[in-house]
């Protein structure tokens, strides 16, 4: 591979991360606001994509990243879903 194609490569790697990182935290802050409710299903993989404007793997990958973090959960053949219970609130920092 050549040198330039390395740094496309790492530079479309690390803009996807910051892609999928940026979703995940609207996505995430949208469940804490109660835009979606624990138990409900979440807008589907093409309706992220075209809301967006970001690949459908990027999407995947954000909500891999929520799913992860015990945000939302999937059911095979159905989509993404607000998980019941939500996880704990992050704590304050100690001052």
């Amino acid at each position: 591979m050549h040198v330039c194609q390395v740094l496309q490569h790492t530079a479309g790697t690390r803009e996807h991360e910051r892609l999928l990182r940026q979703l995940a935290e609207i996505l995430r802050a949208q469940i804490r606001r109660g835009d979606w409710q624990p138990g409900r299903m979440l807008p589907s993989e093409a309706q992220l994509v075209q809301r967006y404007g970001i690949e459908r793997t990027t999407v995947r990958r954000g909500l891999g990243l929520l799913a992860d973090e015990s945000w939302v959960y999937a059911v095979p053949q159905r989509g993404w879903f607000v998980a019941d219970p939500l996880p704990p609130a992050p704590e304050a920092p100690a001052s």
